[in-house]
């Protein structure tokens, strides 16, 4: 279903934020805005180019607004993610993952220059269902079959 590098920053969280969600982060609220995708980078990625598309975020700090964006690039097949830092809200933002349904992973750490970060880690999601009706299919095959020979 999806794949995330899993990165996490040193003293932070991962945050699942949907479209227009709200989230409190240290006194800060960070809003899911919209996603950035251009047209020219629809056309790369149905091409099999490289592309990359944006998440538009606002913080909320001090009765102050900043919007930034954050990405996910694709060059010759490979994902990477970028990562920004808010220096005036003192945070560290670094896109996981992102879901064309309107919701993406984010880690969220407030900024310490002198504190060590966290290891890497993959994180691969599957979605395994169990179909109740598969034994008629089944039986199906097997009555066909038997009425064949």
């Amino acid at each position: 279903m999806s794949y995330s590098e899993g990165s996490a920053p040193g003293n932070g969280q991962k945050v699942t934020l949907l479209l227009g969600e709200n989230y409190n982060f240290e006194g800060r609220e960070i809003t899911f805005k919209k996603f950035n995708f251009s047209q020219e980078a629809m056309s790369a990625m149905m091409a099999g180019g490289d592309f990359e598309i944006g998440a538009v975020i606002n913080i909320v700090f001090n009765e102050t607004e900043k919007e930034v964006e954050i990405k996910m690039v694709n060059k010759a097949g490979e994902r990477s993610f970028t990562e920004i830092e808010v220096l005036e809200s003192e945070l560290r933002l670094q896109l996981a993952s992102l879901d064309a349904s309107g919701k993406i992973e984010v880690n969220v750490s407030p900024l310490n220059s002198g504190e060590p970060r966290a290891a890497s880690n993959e994180i691969l999601t599957v979605e395994a269902s169990i179909k109740p009706f598969i034994g008629l299919v089944w039986l199906g095959v097997i009555v066909t079959t038997l009425d064949f020979l």
